[in-house]
């Protein structure tokens, strides 16, 4: 018993929509590599074959080994005070928030959860952010 002719056309036109997906998926990272540290987090999914990239441009993120730091564990309380200890409620430029890992994944928690403001500065756009009390 073989495949039959209608059988071995659907599995062609799979093939040939992966690949497709695949070059545009290439193409878009190509696009990103630039300009966003999360170009690599480009995926496909299973169920639809559509593209998920990242929403923002320049968008900090978190890596797995993230998980066992320090600012991973702290509750979003105590993470909240810190950064009023550090930075009050002055706005902080997206570069000095990444220069420190643990600074870095605690902006993320804290974004998650919107206890964070963010603005574009029009003049150099870059990112500054600040603590919502």
């Amino acid at each position: 018993m073989g495949i039959t002719d209608e059988d071995y056309a659907q599995a062609i036109l799979v093939e040939r929509v992966k690949k497709a997906q695949e070059k545009q998926k290439e193409r878009i990272k190509e696009a990103l590599k630039v300009t966003s540290p999360q170009a690599g987090s480009i995926t496909v999914s299973t169920t639809t074959g559509a593209l998920h990239y990242p929403t923002h441009v320049g968008h900090i993120g978190m890596k797995s080994e993230d998980l066992d730091h320090e600012a991973a564990k702290v509750s979003l309380d105590v993470l909240k005070n810190m950064w009023l200890m550090r930075w009050q409620d002055k706005w902080v430029n997206k570069d000095e928030i990444t220069e420190d890992d643990f600074w870095r994944i605690a902006f993320v928690r804290l974004e998650n959860v919107n206890k964070l403001e963010r603005h574009i500065l029009a003049d150099n756009m870059q990112y500054v952010y600040r603590i919502i009390e």
